[in-house]
């Protein structure tokens, strides 16, 4: 799936103390109808060929994340029970950057799961968590929005920043983001003039 993991590693540049998180270990319940059909068996959505295009949403996810951070420095959190699943797709990755839950308890825990194992590598790390069953149609235009971020979180690294899509209708189901405090809108808004990303994308986060 991936390249051959690299055994140096470097920090001390922005760049360098970039870390990305791959959540992969959700059991894929609301498409699984879906997915079975698709693979013939129970995996997760996220292993498999969801689009028809030769790649599973793993694989996606784990090509569009590389486009901002090191190969070597993208984790993936995993749950044992899919180890049939994973483990194929995964077979390039070190073996101490996949992250295996012994099972899937959620979102939140898999986040305060994968950032403590990052900072056992490195406590000066910017960890950028990503789904890994999403799909963007502009994988280019998404990536420079990555890369605002990560600097917006370099920026201000007493905040936790968010990157979110404006919903066009409701979608019960599925979380969505609350408009920020004025003081983190303020805050972001000096950021994004203050470089010329920000100057040629205007912030468009909706005022408290």
């Amino acid at each position: 799936m991936m390249k051959n993991y690299e055994t140096a590693v470097t920090f001390g540049t922005p760049r360098g103390r970039r870390w990305g998180v791959v959540l992969a270990g959700g059991n894929g319940a609301r498409l699984r109808s879906l997915s079975r059909r698709i693979a013939g068996d129970e995996r997760p959505k996220q292993f498999c060929d969801i689009l028809g295009n030769g790649s599973t949403l793993l694989q996606g996810a784990a090509n569009r994340v590389s486009r901002n951070i090191r190969q070597d420095q993208i984790a993936y959190v995993v749950t044992r029970s899919h180890e049939p699943y994973y483990k194929p797709l995964l077979e390039g990755v070190h073996p101490a950057r996949v992250f295996e839950q012994p099972a899937n308890r959620g979102t939140g825990v898999a986040i305060l799961f994968s950032i403590l194992k990052v900072m056992r590598f490195d406590p000066s790390a910017v960890v950028g968590i990503f789904p890994s069953d999403y799909y963007f149609s502009d994988e280019a235009v998404y990536s420079k929005y990555v890369e605002f971020m990560f600097t917006g979180a370099e920026y201000l690294p007493e905040r936790v920043v968010l990157l979110g899509i404006r919903a066009d209708r409701p979608e019960t189901e599925y979380d969505g983001l609350n408009p920020p405090d004025r003081e983190y809108y303020r805050a972001m808004v000096r950021y994004s003039q203050s470089n010329d990303f920000g100057r040629s994308h205007p912030w468009k986060m909706p005022r408290p």
